[in-house]
């Protein structure tokens, strides 16, 4: 008996030492803590703006095991970026802030000195102080106070500031003629002008810049600007900004309905302009824009109307070579739409995220293969349920035979991606909505592609192509 429980201990220890073995010789053990270290970067946001959470990182990698929260509070890059955007709730707004100080803090010492990367929402870390009892609003402005007094000591270390904060706050965060050598992206509501020609005399590196509303036209000097996103503006204030930011090289506006112009339209050109993004084309009618390479329409999902007209007015007196083009199609037939589209022989990206009749769209666009001879990208979004029916068996041949044209002797660019986008009624819709009712088998009938259509997308999405069919409610 002795003999055998000796044995029995023996094999024991051995099959633990072999676990141990194992579990040491994990191929992750074995790499040095500089990789692992630049592995942990990787795992952040590609738009490096990080929203502290458990579930993702950093936070999430210094749970793992011992040795890799050993390397992620060393490794300093992982807290540049902090994010603070909490679910406002009255009766917890004290809590929510004051957790958002300690994140704060404890990021930016982890960070080491390093540029940081900061973005604030105080609507939702502080509330108004109306919307709060007496006995709090002491104790807001207390935390308040605190918190942004905090932010104002980093400010030379800043790069990236996105803050939706107005006035004595702003400056609590930046006093005036405070240094920003490191400042590249700031991102605010609105400026006073003194205080904008503050900001550009203290950050010699500044170039990305955001503001919501007109700002008045600036004496100002704004070369070193090459970036401009602008929020509510008037259509007159959009040829404002081409005359005022020369070296701007992307540009959004939403362009407002609601804003008084008292700033002239008049015809505007633009040398350097490459992104453009509107909410509204009809002031392309006046400008000029040779170096445009992308240009995005964007609407209101309820609107139908096309931009064509408008978008053939600016290519045309801009002699501009497309390589990205993103509107809405809405109710253009399809021989229009088709002749459209011959005005683009380089685009290589193709967004259409409105249109009436999905079949009728992906026809004008793959119906010729020297049409659009270099798209490699190519995205369509049904507009409504009604435009939502689509012939699998007839793209299936046209893009098959779009792929073997890529093969032949002539240039045919390869189409490496497919985003179809179809408005689903719910099976089940609710009682006051007067909507149909579809059953199981009429909704799989509209997006499941037949035997050879499949067969035809397999070969495919085998071959390279990254074909995505989705359906929105």
């Amino acid at each position: 008996m002795s003999q055998d429980i000796a044995s029995d201990s023996d094999s024991l220890s051995a099959g633990l030492i072999a676990l141990d073995l194992g579990r040491n010789s994990t191929p992750v053990h074995d790499l040095p803590p500089e990789i692992i270290s630049d592995i942990f970067i990787l795992c952040l946001p590609a738009h490096g703006r990080v929203k502290p959470s458990p579930e993702t990182a950093p936070l999430l990698l210094a749970q793992i095991c011992r040795r890799w929260r050993e390397i992620a509070l060393e490794t300093c890059q992982l807290w540049c970026s902090i994010y603070l955007e909490f679910p406002w709730e009255s009766d917890r707004w004290d809590t929510y802030s004051q957790t958002a100080l300690c994140l704060l803090q404890t990021c930016i010492q982890r960070a080491k000195g390093y540029p940081l990367s900061l973005g604030l929402d105080r609507d939702r870390l502080f509330p108004r102080l109306g919307q709060l009892a007496d006995s709090q609003q002491s104790l807001l402005k207390e935390i308040s106070t605190e918190f942004l007094h905090f932010l104002s000591t980093y400010a030379a270390q800043i790069y990236r500031l996105e803050a939706r904060v107005f006035g004595v706050q702003f400056d609590q965060i930046i006093p005036p003629n405070t240094s920003l050598p490191l400042l590249q992206t700031i991102h605010v509501p609105s400026f006073e002008e003194a205080r904008l020609s503050d900001i550009l005399d203290s950050a010699p590196l500044l170039c990305d810049l955001r503001f919501c509303r007109n700002m008045p036209e600036y004496s100002l000097s704004f070369n070193n600007i090459t970036t401009l996103d602008a929020d509510e503006i008037s259509a007159g204030f959009f040829f404002c900004i081409l005359d005022q930011f020369p070296a701007l090289q992307r540009l959004k506006c939403f362009i407002s309905e609601y804003k008084t112009d008292t700033l002239p339209i008049k015809v505007t050109t633009h040398q350097n302009l490459a992104v453009l993004k509107l909410s509204r084309s009809y002031i392309l009618g006046k400008a000029v824009l040779p170096n445009l390479r992308d240009l995005q329409i964007t609407r209101d999902d309820s609107l139908s109307v096309h931009d064509t007209a408008d978008i053939l007015s600016l290519v045309t007196r801009s002699s501009c070579a497309l390589r990205s083009l993103g509107m809405s199609v809405g109710d253009a037939r399809i021989t229009e739409f088709y002749d459209f589209l011959a005005a683009f022989p380089v685009l290589e990206t193709l967004d259409i995220h409105d249109c009436d009749n999905l079949d009728d769209t992906l026809e004008a666009i793959l119906r010729r293969v020297s049409h659009l001879s270099r798209l490699g990208s190519l995205s369509v979004r049904a507009g409504s349920l009604a435009a939502s029916s689509i012939d699998f068996e007839q793209l299936s041949v046209m893009l098959r035979r779009r792929d073997e044209a890529t093969k032949a002797a002539f240039p045919i660019a390869k189409l490496k991606r497919l985003y179809i986008t179809m408005v689903i009624p719910r099976p089940s819709p609710r009682p006051w909505s007067g909507e149909e009712e579809w059953s199981l088998d009429q909704y799989r009938d509209l997006i499941t592609p037949g035997e050879s259509a499949s067969a035809v997308f397999r070969t495919l999405i085998e071959d390279g192509l990254a074909s995505i069919c989705q359906n929105m409610l």
